[in-house]
């Protein structure tokens, strides 16, 4: 069916005219990143490509603890103009200067929201609360608080 893993790559995407991003057109996973099973092994599609069309001449290796990541932000994307390597580091601040990060209440594991983390402030500022009280309060530790409180999280807020 196919000649080799490239044109294996080539012949599963299509490519979006808004954005040039080559949007890859089989399995999915539950993030929207594309998959597929490469020397006997389940790999992202993205990561194949960057493999094996980000130089023509030879296959690329990636070293341990480096990710691929997109300048596009799309998950679907295997364009490996639009890929390069990076740390996870590397990764998390690409998405903080572009605002992609989960941040406060929008967080999946967040037990609080943004009128939680101001009551808490105030409260706290009264001298009347504690940070133990409002931590049994508010269902969360006593760290919690005291990070809400000390703004070293929730610092959008």
């Amino acid at each position: 069916m196919y000649t080799n893993d490239r044109d294996r790559i080539l012949n599963n995407i299509r490519i979006n005219p808004e954005t040039s991003c080559w949007e890859w057109q089989l399995c999915l996973d539950k993030s929207g990143y594309g998959w597929v099973c490469y020397m006997d092994k389940r790999e992202r599609a993205h990561r194949l490509s960057f493999i094996l069309l980000s130089n023509p001449s030879k296959e690329v290796t990636i070293e341990k603890g480096m990710l691929v990541c997109h300048t596009c932000d799309n998950p679907k994307c295997v364009n490996p103009t639009h890929l390069w390597l990076g740390t996870y580091k590397d990764n998390w601040d690409d998405s903080v200067h572009k605002n992609r990060n989960t941040k406060g209440e929008a967080h999946g594991l967040s037990k609080l929201t943004d009128d939680d983390v101001l009551d808490i402030r105030y409260k706290y500022s009264t001298g009347f609360w504690t940070q133990t009280k409002l931590a049994l309060e508010f269902g969360v530790d006593q760290s919690t608080i005291s990070d809400v409180v000390r703004r070293t999280i929730w610092k959008h807020i």
